[in-house]
């Protein structure tokens, strides 16, 4: 037999020459070989599949922090953009941001350097290391960023729209006074009831009375316009023109009835006279209902429904509805879409005319007038008339629904602008954030003191007492100061949210400024050179006076004195000296008016946890008080004694509590007729969130790389 050679594989060659156990041994050999290398085989195939899994594992992780640091970047850009150009000239660095958004991953920003703008640039750039960690999959992703950010352009402060503005329903058992520069007209406005009971409404200086509900007077009024829904004049009660908008019962959109306080009612439009004012004389009455005089004359009567003169009368009559006469001592022409009844005397003149019947109770007087109607029929034999068949109804145009669109007053809108900021610290120190003021770094504080005479702004206080460490006293920057030791400046609540702050000895001294606190302010004595800020209530008593800032820039009217700048209390207490409010004074000591300087006193926000809430916003006046600036009430005003503003005066009602209402039990003088050039009352900062921006701020990403 010949022998087999196998020239291909893994078997010996002389494989048949082999004894048999040879041959067994070979073939365990060879299969443990083969198992051997499918082993190696498997290992590495698991080997490429974990790796595989491990990079695709490792690329996932990075794709996700990559993708949340890009999403952190827009995050900031969209902060940025967000900011004022105050805010964006204050801007701390370094400083981190913590975003969030993202439950997997941690972003960060950190601020590390903010370049304010060369002229002629306008844009800052913000340079910011931007960072994304994924700690379950230990990946992150870090990017440095420049941004330039311009901010936006604030189109205006918000206008006033009246001397007065009272946005619920104000009752005065007191004197309202206005005296304005040469009897410069301004308005008057009532968003609700406006009613005056031995009451006085003078001055010099009103224009229109505008109000959305009823009007009840039986005071003097000195107005040209007198607008509102439903309007009755008694005893000394004037106005030039009179008005009334309400709707007449029963004509679409007319709800409630005449005499219906509520804010929804709208119906009637009806005008009863019964003042007599002499030699006075109404130019103009005119009403979407009826017109009842019964005493001091008109010049011309328009009714859109029904008309009833005595008294003085009217030179001229048009009524869309019936027109009753009931022996007035003048009255001229009369056109009734309706009936006429004619009850005069010898002193009438002109024509009496309707569309409907006529008649003469007292039978026809002479012939000192003509009276008219479309047909015999329609004709009292008494009058000795004649027809007319072209007489044809009068037409009286509607007067317009009074509205009135109330100010966003919102304290904590003003906060980042203030010079002090004060809120109680959750150990119930005064915390108080300093903000460009010349001699103060920026940055937060507390309020305290060595005594009752005078508070400091120091570093460390303790929080029984409200003291400074001792160590500060010798470079402690002193707040304010009284002249006598036994005088108590603050007198803080805690658990009230109230600071009690009162100037009672001559001389006495506050840093001048803004004040902003975060709670109720009471303020006594005096004189005070700050704009006051509370996110609740403001109350003064005992005799008050503050100037605002931008009055205090020259409060003596004559240019002699800059309370502000050059610290008017700095003679008395020479540790003022230097300590002005650095935004509102050049670095040559020229002021520089702001909006919110003309604010005296403003009070109230919207709820830091309840944005749809209104919190606070009561302003009362106590005896003798003296505002040099514009007192903005967010919700109500209250006198409770003599108080005389040389300013404006809004109380917006944004409680909406319709039981709600302004009362004046004493005088309120306004007074307009001295003014310092840079005090311009009327304008305040606009706090509502969509209103003075007339160009939006914009921020984009400049530069970027990865870290």
């Amino acid at each position: 037999m010949k022998q087999q050679t196998i020239v291909k594989g893994r078997l010996p060659v002389n494989w048949i020459s082999m004894p048999l156990y040879e041959r067994g041994a070979a073939t365990i050999l060879t299969i443990l070989l083969i198992g051997m290398g499918l082993i190696s085989v498997s290992l590495g195939a698991m080997h490429v599949v974990r790796s595989t899994q491990e990079r695709q594992l490792a690329a996932h992780a990075q794709v996700n922090a990559q993708a949340g640091v890009w999403a952190a970047v827009e995050a900031v850009r969209v902060n940025l953009q967000s900011l004022t150009k105050d805010q964006l000239t204050t801007l701390a660095y370094p400083q981190t941001w913590t975003i969030t958004g993202s439950d997997s991953l941690t972003q960060q920003a950190n601020i590390t350097d903010v370049d304010p703008p060369i002229s002629p640039a306008v844009d800052f750039k913000i340079t910011a290391v931007i960072t994304a960690r994924d700690t379950a999959a230990k990946a992150s992703s870090s990017v440095e960023v420049v941004y330039s950010v311009e901010p936006g352009i604030v189109g205006g402060p918000l206008t006033l729209s009246g001397v007065l503005d009272f946005y619920n329903d104000l009752r005065t058992t007191g004197g309202i006074t206005l005296n304005a520069e040469g009897n410069q007209g301004l308005d008057f406005n009532v968003d609700g009831n406006f009613t005056a009971v031995n009451a006085g409404i003078s001055g010099t200086g009103f224009r229109h009375i505008n109000v959305t509900g009823n009007i009840e007077l039986n005071s003097q009024v000195s107005a040209e316009v007198l607008r509102g829904r439903n309007i009755k004049l008694t005893q000394s009660a004037r106005a030039t023109t009179i008005e009334a908008w309400g709707i007449p019962k029963g004509e679409e959109g007319s709800i409630g009835e005449e005499n219906d306080d509520k804010k929804e009612s709208t119906c009637c439009g009806n005008i009863t006279l019964e003042a007599w004012v002499e030699p006075h004389v109404a130019t103009l009455v005119r009403a979407n209902g009826d017109v009842k005089s019964t005493a001091g004359k008109a010049v011309t009567i328009l009714a859109r429904h029904n008309v009833a003169i005595s008294g003085k009368g009217a030179d001229a009559v048009q009524a869309g509805g019936n027109v009753t006469l009931s022996w007035p001592e003048n009255i001229g022409d009369v056109l009734a879409g309706g009936n006429l009844t004619v009850q005069a005397n010898n002193k009438s003149t002109g024509v009496k005319a309707a569309l409907g019947k006529v008649s003469c109770p007292g039978g026809n007087p002479g012939n000192m007038h003509t009276i008219k109607t479309t047909s015999a029929g329609n004709l009292d034999p008494n009058c000795n008339g004649t027809t007319d068949s072209t007489i044809t109804p009068p037409v009286i145009t509607p007067v317009k629904k009074v509205t009135l669109a109330r100010p966003v007053v919102d304290a904590w809108a003003l906060k980042e602008s203030a010079n002090y900021a004060i809120e109680y610290a959750a150990n119930g120190t005064l915390s108080v954030k300093v903000k460009n003021v010349n001699g103060i770094a920026n940055g937060d504080y507390f309020l305290g003191h060595y005594g009752k005479q005078e508070w400091y702004i120091c570093s460390n206080v303790e929080p029984v007492n409200h003291q400074c460490t001792t160590e500060e006293k010798s470079r402690g920057t002193p707040f304010c100061k009284n002249n006598y030791e036994d005088t108590i400046w603050f007198s803080p609540d805690k658990n009230k949210k109230i600071l009690d702050i009162k100037a009672d000895s001559t001389p006495a001294g506050l840093l001048p400024g803004v004040i902003w606190f975060n709670g109720t302010l009471k303020l006594a004595g005096g004189p005070f050179f700050n704009t006051f800020i509370a996110t609740e209530d403001i109350l003064t008593y005992g005799s008050f006076k503050v100037y605002s800032v931008n009055y205090g820039s020259d409060y003596l009217i004559n240019g002699s004195s800059n309370a502000i700048c050059k610290n008017q209390t700095a003679a008395s207490f020479p540790k003022f000296v230097g300590r002005y409010p650095s935004n509102f004074c050049s670095e040559s000591l020229e002021f520089i008016a702001h909006p919110l300087g003309n604010i005296g006193l403003l009070a109230g926000g919207y709820s830091q946890s309840n944005p749809n809430t209104y919190v606070g916003g009561k302003i009362t006046l106590g005896n003798d008080t003296n505002v040099y600036g514009t007192v903005v009430a967010g919700n109500i005003l209250e006198t409770s004694g003599a108080s005389h503003i040389y300013g404006y005066v809004s109380a917006a009602g944004l409680q909406a509590v319709e039981s709600q209402e302004n009362t004046m039990v004493a005088e309120l003088k306004i007074d307009l007729t001295k003014r310092p050039a840079n005090y311009t009352p009327d304008k305040i900062p606009n706090t509502s969130n969509n209103g003075g921006v007339s160009s939006p701020a914009e921020a984009v990403v400049l530069w970027s790389r990865y870290r």
